[in-house]
């Protein structure tokens, strides 16, 4: 499989999207789905064992034990439900029959962890606005919302007609896991982080097989895998691992320990505000770079998005953004469904500014909800019984397609959130470049969807090896994952998607 720092070399040489089968017969001539920077390091034992068994294989469900107590557990859980903190938390653990000590963990996510700790709920202030089916949240996940966009039932979770995760059938929360933090080197199989994630259904396939088609269509996104996780008194729970964005995702993918490396809030707006660098700061947290010359360019990015005339953007946006990868991220993002996005909610993505190319990559990140997440990307149950208002904020009517409405386009994305995205709005209101966006969709759309596409194929041969393991251990009850991996079969199966 295709991952590895060649992806950015062949994007910034201007070898562009490929189309066809060419892509397959290019992504099979790779050698390693391993970080040379990882196989460099090890000896010719190590590098035998790194390529045959790595963490983020996908032929083999791994098997991660954490050992917690049920005190600390809950510890960890009631830090965060007081007031919002992730604490972190020393543990031992065995990955693959390894042992680790020391490591750090931590919970993680927002919109599927609340789930799990609350159930269904709203985001915007107890009660839910009289729905009685909903249970009152803690003041700190409500508190500053109000007049922020953050809309009643904005964020809905559960059964309860909402959309943002669909129905997670979790029992145990995400987590973040940092080996190196109290032992200076600790890393397994040169890996030194990794999240735990879960998804939208007990399949977990959702971000694996997004990342797999984004993957094999020449996009950098993380790698992932699959592992049974155990946790103190925990019930025992399929997971899809991920890897990290951070200076050493960098480094693996583009080449350089260089560049400026920033990771996006939630529903955050992508427009110029100003030049004081304090007013990007929490909306846009610098994680790799000097801080005054990352914000200088992130600032003339945004000052370019909002404040350039027509005929600016139109001839100069090449030179702020890398082409290839932004127009197939928001195509890929609207086909497979992805709204909680840099196009559709305005989360879950990273910022790299290339200092060798001097233009800047949106990384895209966290897709446990795409695909069937989300309602599928529509929202569901109970949306005919909604105002305009409670799903688009005060004086915002729903549209007359409210059901079906498509997240991408010029003012479009937002799904309930008032935030503003120049980039994309002025994208798709020039006429060539939505001309070269829809070019791009429909070439992925025969790509990916149809019975010989390759969202079938990746589904299929993803499952596959979960099937097997399940089978062996009983981890999940084989009709259950037979029926929910056909939501994905059938979503792949519709063309028109």
């Amino acid at each position: 499989m295709f991952r590895n720092k060649n992806i950015a070399l062949l994007t910034a040489s201007g070898i562009i999207f490929l189309t066809g089968t060419s892509a397959y017969c290019i992504i099979t001539q790779q050698e390693s789905s391993i970080s040379p920077t990882i196989l460099e390091t090890a000896t010719g034992a190590q590098q035998e064992e790194i390529q045959n068994n790595p963490l983020f294989d996908t032929t083999l469900v791994h098997e991660i034990s954490i050992d917690m107590t049920p005190e600390t557990y809950q510890e960890m859980i009631q830090a965060y439900q007081s007031d919002g903190e992730k604490e972190y938390f020393p543990v031992n653990i065995t990955i693959d029959g390894t042992l680790l000590k020391n490591v750090w963990i931590r919970l993680k996510g927002n919109s599927t962890l609340r789930e799990i700790l609350w159930g269904s709920g709203s985001m915007d202030g107890p009660p839910p606005w009289g729905n009685t089916d909903f249970p009152a949240l803690p003041a700190w996940m409500w508190s500053g919302t109000q007049g922020s966009g953050m809309n009643p039932g904005m964020i809905a979770w559960g059964n309860q007609g909402g959309w943002i995760t669909g129905d997670t059938e979790s029992e145990n929360p995400p987590y973040l896991l940092k080996l190196d933090e109290y032992v200076e080197g600790q890393n397994y199989q040169g890996i030194t982080k990794f999240a735990l994630r879960l998804g939208s259904d007990i399949t977990k396939l959702s971000e694996p097989v997004a990342f797999e088609i984004h993957s094999e269509l020449w996009q950098i996104v993380p790698e992932t895998s699959f592992a049974k996780v155990s946790l103190g008194d925990n019930v025992d729970e399929l997971y899809s691992l991920s890897e990290i964005i951070d200076d050493t995702y960098i480094e693996k993918y583009f080449w350089t320990d260089e560049g400026y490396l920033f990771k996006a809030g939630n529903f955050v707006n992508f427009i110029y505000v100003g030049d004081d660098a304090s007013e990007y700061e929490e909306d846009f947290e610098l994680k790799m770079g000097d801080s005054g010359r990352a914000y200088k360019k992130l600032i003339a990015l945004m000052d370019f998005v909002s404040n350039s005339s027509d005929v600016d953007f139109a001839e100069d946006l090449w030179s702020y953004i890398d082409q290839d990868s932004f127009i197939t991220m928001i195509a890929l993002d609207e086909l497979l469904h992805n709204t909680d996005s840099f196009s559709g909610m305005g989360s879950n993505y990273y910022l790299y500014y290339s200092l060798s190319e001097e233009k800047f990559y949106i990384l895209s990140w966290d897709q446990n909800l795409a695909i069937i997440g989300m309602g599928g990307g529509k929202w569901w149950n109970r949306a005919e019984n909604m105002s305009g208002s409670w799903a688009f904020g005060s004086g915002r009517q729903a549209p007359s397609d409210f059901v079906n409405m498509p997240f991408m386009g010029a003012g479009g994305g937002s799904l309930g959130q008032n935030t503003q995205n120049d980039l994309k709005d002025r994208f798709f209101a020039n006429e060539a470049f939505s001309q070269m966006y829809n070019t791009r969709l429909e070439a992925l759309r025969t790509q990916i969807f149809g019975a010989n596409g390759l969202g079938i194929q990746t589904v299929e041969r993803l499952s596959s090896v979960v099937e097997t393991y399940i089978q062996k251990t009983g981890l999940i009850e084989t009709k259950d994952y037979e029926t929910a991996k056909q939501k994905f079969l059938s979503f792949f199966e519709d063309s028109e998607k």
